[in-house]
Formats: C-alpha cells, structure tokens, sequence
C-alpha cells in the first residue's frame, strides 16, 4: 500500500518511521493540501485522510489511536487494506 510519489508528483512524503516491523509514513499533497497517513505491517495496513493540519504529527506519533479517534468521531476516512 506504500504511496508511489514518483507517479503523482504533488505527494510530497513528511515523515517516515519504522519499529518492530510497522512502517508509519506521513505525506502532503500540495494541490490539495490533504494531509495523509499509512501504516503497514504483516499483518495490516490502512490509511488515514483527511488529517487535519494542526493534528498531523498527532497522528504521525500515535497512528492506531488516532486513526480510532477519528473513526468514532466520523471527521476523517480510514481505508483498509488488509
């Protein structure tokens, strides 16, 4: 699910971290201006859109809880891909 900027150019990649096997990555599309997220690892993977700037390295330090927040409070899209 790795997000290929090569192919859109306006991705800019913000922040990338891996630990014990779970990749966390951080983008921003400059057209847009949406702020993004995805996190993978063996056993799933999913993205977060529609990040709010203010909270993006909220989201980036603490992926799961952020991407459960923002579920329950309905203000922002996680896609999975498992």
């Amino acid at each position: 699910m790795s997000v290929d900027t090569s192919v859109n150019s306006s991705i800019r990649e913000l922040a990338i971290r891996q630990n014990s096997g779970t990749t966390v990555a951080l983008f921003w599309n400059s057209e847009t201006e949406e702020i993004f997220l995805t996190v993978e690892n063996s056993s799933e993977s999913f993205e977060v859109r529609e990040i709010p700037h203010p909270s993006a390295l909220d989201a980036w330090n603490h992926p799961y809880a952020y991407a459960d927040h923002m579920l329950k409070s309905g203000r922002s899209r996680v896609i999975s891909n498992a």
